[in-house]
């Protein structure tokens, strides 16, 4: 039986477990590699899952970045800005309908957004030093979050905003256990370099001085008990000979043990009557409580990490003193009483040995005090007795039927040794701020070559440039040198410190608040895999797809849904943009969607199969790119289309001249790419054929040799593996068999903006769809078409149509316009200011690019 994956699909259990319950699971049982994914799925409501970003982190519990460093795992779209996968589609409906929105995140480990892997699954790129009081304080704000329905006064705020259809508020899904397996996680991973000692020290301390959860201290010895069994930390009541020391050699209810444990494990035989209640409603109104256990005398402790099973506890065979646990194979529908086994601090049980009671109760939510304090009482608890009963309390060393699970809990959670290793990108230091939740990351360039010494001696200019999200670029003269950071970063705000005695360049940043704001520095990360036997590259946000098996657009009959669809690439934003906003405004990422569309649009429209790709700015406009469109397919697994293509890049004069002898044969169209968008192409083209590429990359691969994909932003970006190689069907056509051998066949496809971190809906869709009659419209399912979304006159007439980019209007009564960037404008201080949490991810950068 397989123990490591390199794909696991937890369909939708994130909403009835945890999504960090279900991350927390998964990361021990991934393969360490480029190539393996995660993912989880979510089916929410709509109407209290709006599409931001702090939706997901909400759920996750943690912002990204901190996911990122703490981890090592990182949702793809979040660090790519843009997804392949259609889901505005099905927000836009969600909306509308006020149902249930299915949203898909896929998750991959960080280590591999960039740079070159050796194939060695245990390789490790980073090593992160924190220090301890500012990791404690970092987890310690986790540990609210976790807990965030004990919170009272957040739990008021949310019922007092009508919140109530959120799931934690009807069934929490951590417990302490969580907690603690989370952090052994954090604590066991290998990328990690702090004093653990000093954080769990100074972490504790915070939790238990905290009086942010009502019901925090009842849970303290729950989280001391998991901690300790999982050898993360012991508290001093925990450590071996406490309770002797404080209680006597033989306290009850120890008198006959020769020795006491820290911890043991505490059995409690509940009979079924005290079940009824549950048994008795109708299951839709019962819904699925919570159980958990107790300890309650003159203080009480909720205990959370409880193991049941119906049937019964009785003597082991041959064996004095022991007990084992026989099983009812009729579960619930038989009549065997409950047996609830968990462990508990020995000296809870030293300290009351006559008083305290060992109970089962339901966790208290809102949902399920409504439902059982009438029958219940206030701690909704269905059954209890003391400790001293011999027949509903047991209390062993371990749990009956599991010898040894405390030596292999404790076996398991362990740190693996470290292997002598040289981190392979050196070290960053991280400095986190919880009250602000910043983080920035500091990392030391040691100059080591001789020019490079000298150079930096002798005064030359030091410039630092950031060439990817998370790539700091450094010039020393002619010398130049790249720092790897282990999540994207804000090369804009940068701090250099300049040690030219000692030859070291230190340069600190801080994280990137958006993706959004870096679109066209790496759209399309990629990994190049090098190992013995095989050169293979692994595309970071583009799903693979066997186009051979994808059905085909008929080119007959009414394709006005293809218009509909085309208009989902672009947020709600950019559509806002595209008619109010000068052309020449317009981001590169927006164009290149633009770009793309207006392919798919002549292409079902007028059937053109040849597209130029040229920049018209340059002197002597010539083709960059030449697409080559046989069909549109349809791809099902992420709701969208994509076109079975190839691409010729003309890199000499023989090849410009060989395609200027076919193109006269075939319908044609230029496409005007602007600039920047130039370089997405460029960037999107070895992404395009990796997606569908059936073909073997060869030892003397570019992408090789180079260490670098694309090849190049400012020529040909493509290796020349896959040229000439399973064509597909542009060897069909019989004009254009000449120019297999130079021909690489892509698959293009369709950019979406990604629901978590951009507003994908729109109040005027909403309106259309809202007033049309039913069964009329031109797209599925009577949808409407959008007239124009893409269309070329639209694109070029969009400056001359001035109007709010918030909702829409002609101003009251005339436009005002931003004040930083001046190329966007507003109606009122009201619409500016409701889109500014938008807006300002992109404000410098328009303004860059109008001025």
């Amino acid at each position: 039986m397989p123990t490591s994956f390199n794909a696991i699909d937890s369909s939708n259990l994130s909403d009835h477990l945890g999504l960090l319950n279900i991350i927390v699971a998964a990361i021990p049982l991934l393969q360490k590699a480029p190539y393996t994914i995660l993912h989880t799925n979510s089916l929410l409501s709509y109407e209290n899952h709006p599409t931001k970003r702090s939706a997901i982190e909400k759920r996750a519990l943690l912002d990204f970045p901190s996911f990122a460093l703490l981890l090592g795992i990182a949702p793809i779209c979040h660090s790519s800005g843009l997804t392949f996968r259609n889901g505005c589609e099905s927000a836009g409906f969600a909306t509308m309908v006020k149902g249930r929105l299915y949203e898909r995140i896929s998750w991959r480990f960080s280590d591999f957004t960039h740079g070159k892997w050796s194939g060695t699954p245990t390789e490790q790129k980073h090593e992160l030093h924190f220090t301890p009081a500012e990791l404690a304080d970092k987890l310690f704000v986790m540990y609210l979050n976790m807990f965030e329905n004990e919170n009272m006064s957040s739990l008021f705020n949310r019922l007092n905003a009508k919140d109530t259809n959120r799931t934690t508020l009807k069934h929490p899904h951590y417990h302490r256990q969580s907690f603690t397996r989370f952090l052994n996680l954090v604590r066991t991973s290998h990328h990690i370099e702090v004093d653990w000692s000093q954080t769990l020290n100074h972490l504790i301390n915070r939790v238990t001085k905290s009086r942010r959860l009502l019901v925090g201290s009842n849970n303290f010895q729950n989280l001391f008990t998991d901690l300790h069994m999982s050898g993360v930390h012991s508290e001093i009541p925990l450590t071996p000979g406490f309770v002797v020391a404080t209680y006597g050699p033989k306290p009850a209810p120890f008198q006959k043990w020769d020795l006491i444990p820290p911890v043991v494990c505490v059995v409690l035989k509940v009979p079924r009557s005290a079940l009824k209640v549950l048994e008795e409603p109708h299951e839709d109104k019962v819904g699925n409580p919570i159980l958990e256990c107790e300890t309650f005398c003159k203080f009480h402790n909720t205990h959370s990490s409880i193991r049941p099973i119906f049937g019964d506890i009785i003597d082991a065979p041959g064996s004095l003193g022991q007990k084992i646990i026989v099983e009812d194979r009729r579960g619930q529908e038989g009549a065997s009483p409950l047996i609830v086994s968990f462990y508990v601090p020995a000296w809870i049980l030293a300290k009351e040995p006559y008083n305290l009671e060992v109970g089962l109760c339901i966790k208290s939510t809102p949902m399920d005090s409504f439902l059982f304090a009438s029958k219940l009482g206030p701690y909704l608890r269905l059954f209890s007795a003391k400790i001293s009963n011999r027949d509903h309390v047991f209390i062993l060393p371990e749990r009956p039927d599991n010898a040894g699970e405390l030596q292999r809990i404790a076996a398991t959670d362990a740190t693996p040794p470290r292997a002598s290793r040289a981190s392979t990108l050196g070290v960053t230091n991280v400095a986190l701020n919880s009250e602000t939740e910043s983080v920035s990351l500091s990392k030391r360039l040691n100059v080591t070559t001789v020019a490079a010494k000298d150079a930096l001696l002798n005064k030359s200019p030091v410039e630092i440039k950031q060439t990817a999200p998370c790539c700091i670029e450094i010039s020393i003269g002619k010398h130049q040198h790249s720092l790897f950071y282990p999540i994207p970063v804000d090369g804009t705000r940068s701090k250099t410190r300049i040690a030219r005695k000692s030859s070291y360049v230190e340069v600190e940043v801080p994280f990137r608040s958006s993706p959004l704001t870096q679109l066209a520095l790496q759209p399309f990360p990629m990994t190049l895999d090098v190992s013995k036997t095989s050169i293979r590259i692994t595309c970071w946000n583009a799903p693979y797809i066997s186009l051979d098996a994808y059905p085909i657009v008929p080119s007959l009959g009414d394709l006005g849904w293809v218009n509909t669809h085309l208009g989902f690439c672009l947020s709600h934003d950019e559509r806002r943009r595209q008619h109010t906003a000068p052309a020449e405004t317009w981001e590169p990422m927006m164009n290149f969607k633009i770009s793309i569309s207006n392919i798919f649009l002549q292409f079902t429209t007028n059937q053109v199969g040849v597209y130029l790709l040229q920049d018209p700015t340059l002197e002597r406009p010539r083709p960059h790119a030449v697409l080559f469109l046989s069909s549109i397919r349809i791809d099902l697994s992420s709701a969208t289309i994509i076109g079975d293509a190839a691409v010729i890049i003309p890199t000499s004069p023989s090849v410009m001249n060989t395609l200027s002898r076919h193109l006269y044969s075939s319908k044609s169209a230029s496409i005007n790419t602007y600039g920047e968008e130039v370089r997405l192409w460029k960037h999107a083209l070895p992404a395009f054929a990796e997606r569908c590429r059936q073909w073997q990359h060869l030892p003397t691969c570019e992408y090789h040799k180079r260490d670098h994909v694309p090849l190049s932003t400012e020529y040909n970006p493509l290796c020349s593996c896959g040229k000439g190689k399973n064509l597909g069907p542009f060897l069909k056509n019989n004009h254009w068999k000449e120019l297999a051998p130079h021909a690489t066949r892509i698959a293009v496809s369709l950019v979406f903006p990604v629901t978590y971190l951009e507003n994908v809906t729109e109040g005027s869709l909403e309106t259309m769809l809202a007033n049309a009659p039913p069964g009329l419209g031109s797209g599925p399912s009577g949808l409407p078409d959008i007239p124009g979304m893409f269309s070329r006159q639209n694109r070029d007439n969009a400056a001359h149509q001035p109007r709010c980019s918030r909702c829409g209007g002609t101003g009251k009564p005339k436009l005002l316009q931003c004040s930083i960037c001046q190329a966007v404008k507003y109606c009122s201080k009201d619409c500016q200011k409701a889109d500014w949490k938008t807006h300002k991810h992109i404000c410098k950068m328009l303004g860059e690019r109008s001025t």
